[in-house]
């Protein structure tokens, strides 16, 4: 006869792996919820970019505030319809997956051109970059607002709403606290503008990152 203690382990076990990889389960959500709240980390770590850098950048690159500042409106200005946008091609054509990894392939391309453009010192490359960048950094805000709701309900999803901004908080914090350290700690080699393209390139592995976690997701 079959040893029944076995038979009623083995079902314990299977029970509990069941649960561990439900998706309704909450064990499988929580795992997933860290993956969001890096989805944007990439994002919110490249967008202060030129604020941890603006004085050497400034420098390094010969431009006067107004250009500087423009890599902000260069950035800023698609997201005036992109946000709306990127929603709608996220619930009528996308997708939550797809459009989570279109938008962070979107943010890789753009922070790579923006520290293309920085290392040839070619402003017009590094507008295009912010510009491209941005295409992708707010709709991928959207991309993460729609998991969020597809995986919680009620006062569970309050809470990784709020979670989910004190990580792009934290993002920026790190990138204020980190990107000049970076800069500084790149050979002497390296001077102008071939150090700000290679700090911002360094950058962009955070934004490769993200597209990990949204492949992940």
């Amino acid at each position: 006869m079959p040893d029944l203690h076995e038979e009623n382990t083995s079902l314990v076990d299977q029970n509990s792996n069941n649960k561990i990889l439900d998706p309704r389960g909450r064990y499988l959500r929580w795992v997933a919820m860290i993956f969001m709240c890096f989805l944007p980390f990439g994002a919110y770590y490249c967008d202060d970019n030129p604020a941890g850098l603006q004085d050497v950048m400034k420098e390094d690159l010969k431009i006067s505030s107004s250009t500087f500042t423009s890599f902000y409106s260069w950035y800023s200005w698609p997201n005036v319809i992109m946000s709306a946008v990127g929603g709608v091609l996220i619930d009528k054509w996308l997708g939550v997956a797809r459009g989570a990894t279109i938008f962070c392939s979107i943010v890789v391309v753009g922070q790579l051109v923006f520290g293309v453009g920085g290392f040839f010192r070619l402003i017009w490359v590094m507008n295009i970059g912010r510009f491209i960048f941005g295409v992708g950094s707010e709709s991928l805000s959207s991309a993460q607002s729609a998991y969020a709701v597809s995986w919680f309900l009620g006062k569970q999803l309050n809470f990784v709403f709020g979670l989910q901004l004190s990580f792009s908080r934290v993002a920026s914090l790190i990138n204020l606290n980190t990107i000049r350290p970076i800069y500084d700690s790149l050979d002497s080699h390296i001077s102008g503008p071939k150090r700000i393209g290679v700090t911002l390139l360094i950058a962009a592995s955070t934004c490769i990152f993200s597209l990990g976690c949204a492949l992940i997701l």
